[in-house]
């Protein structure tokens, strides 16, 4: 049996004392302090996982926080970031997207296009013209297959990537459109507008199923459930709805922010959601009570855009800030900056990259490599390897 120093011994067992991890917060908070640096100063990687292991899990979370917040210059240096820039856009990208596959991305400008990008060669395979205002919001299909743009010419299309040709024009709002998506199934589209409404469209017949109604000014940003049978939409209002597709309703309003909401985002499981604002902040949301889990404070400037990981354990946040920042959600803690405007941002299906848009007419890739799997042990060995 491995023999711990006492300190350890001593400290995992006071961490142990009581199932009430509130109750103890401050006598816990300077145990945890202490159990960090006898941790970090130990050498065998045996040990150490005999350490992490038999501490209960909240344990192990609020020292994951103290190691991002106490390391996190250090982290930063292990976990390097690197990206490719993606030009030829003449004006401000207001949209990013993967492909499913994430060999492809597209993005959406003010000047009128969108554009298909080959994310190994960093080089344009198609530019998809046809609107006459600034295209707003670009989304793929299921199938990687198709695409759907939404502008402020009031109109979305839906486009064969393979031809660079408009498949289906979809009319109807009487304002910029701000936000497309498309349903999992790839039959459905919802598409947002400065009209106060979402229209629910049938891509096959071009018709509309549903609107959505109850937001008191501009919807700002929408989103499909990852099961299709919800929506999750934005406004200027400074709430975000959850919606009932199949009757329309609102299910949930969310309330918490105190100026504009500026994007939506489902978590990978459809529980919970994300929201950023003009009021500096991004929050986390309950969708079954409708409460908020935690606020992630820490940019200087209204947060544009906001996406999860596929794993749902991160989050992502653009900002006129000029900075892009990866959170860790179960501690509410920025462990990543990334010095770019990031007007949106999305990751992409491995979790291992990022795109970034922004008003310089580029679009980024990023590396985040081991931030998909990084756990208490493994920021442990960052720092101590």
């Amino acid at each position: 049996m491995t023999n711990f120093p006492k300190s350890i011994v001593f400290i995992t067992f006071l961490l142990n004392l009581s199932n009430s991890y509130s109750s103890l917060s401050s006598l816990q908070d300077r145990a945890a302090d202490k159990t960090l640096e006898a941790l970090l100063s130990q050498t065998s990687r045996k040990e150490l996982s005999s350490v992490i292991s038999s501490m209960p899990e909240k344990v192990q979370q609020r020292l994951k926080g103290k190691v991002l917040v106490k390391y996190k210059d250090a982290i930063d240096k292990a976990l390097p970031t690197s990206f490719k820039e993606l030009k030829g856009h003449t004006k401000a990208i207001n949209s990013v997207a993967f492909s499913p596959c994430g060999n492809f991305a597209l993005t959406g400008s003010d000047d009128k296009t969108a554009r298909l990008w080959n994310l190994v060669t960093g080089a344009t395979i198609r530019e998809l013209k046809g609107h006459t205002y600034s295209v707003g919001s670009v989304a793929f299909s299921p199938c990687g297959k198709y695409a759907l743009t939404g502008s402020n010419d009031r109109t979305a299309r839906l486009w064969n990537l393979a031809t660079g040709t408009t498949i289906k024009e979809l009319k109807g709002h009487t304002d910029r459109l701000t936000s497309v998506a498309l349903s999992p199934c790839g039959k459905c589209a919802l598409t947002a507008s400065g009209a106060n409404t979402v229209y629910l469209q049938d891509l096959t017949a071009g018709t509309t199923i549903k609107e959505l109604k109850g937001h008191t000014y501009w919807v700002t940003s929408v989103t499909f459930s990852p099961c299709g049978e919800y929506a999750l939409t934005g406004s200027i209002d400074e709430t975000a709805r959850l919606w009932n597709l199949a009757t329309g309703t609102t299910i949930k309003e969310f309330k918490g922010h105190i100026n504009q909401v500026r994007s939506v985002a489902f978590s990978p499981c459809g529980k919970y959601a994300l929201t950023g604002s003009i009021d500096e902040t991004a929050r986390l949301w309950n969708l079954a009570t409708g409460t908020t889990i935690k606020e992630l404070r820490g940019h200087t400037n209204l947060v544009a855009s906001v996406a999860f990981s596929p794993c749902g354990n991160y989050a992502l946040t653009g900002s006129d800030d000029n900075t892009v920042r990866l959170w860790h959600l179960a501690t509410g803690t920025a462990i990543k900056e990334l010095k770019d405007p990031g007007s949106s941002v999305a990751f992409s299906p491995c979790g291992k990259y990022v795109l970034t848009a922004s008003i310089d007419n580029t679009a980024r890739l990023w590396l985040l490599p081991q931030l998909k799997t990084l756990n208490l042990e493994q920021l442990l060995f960052v720092l101590t390897s």
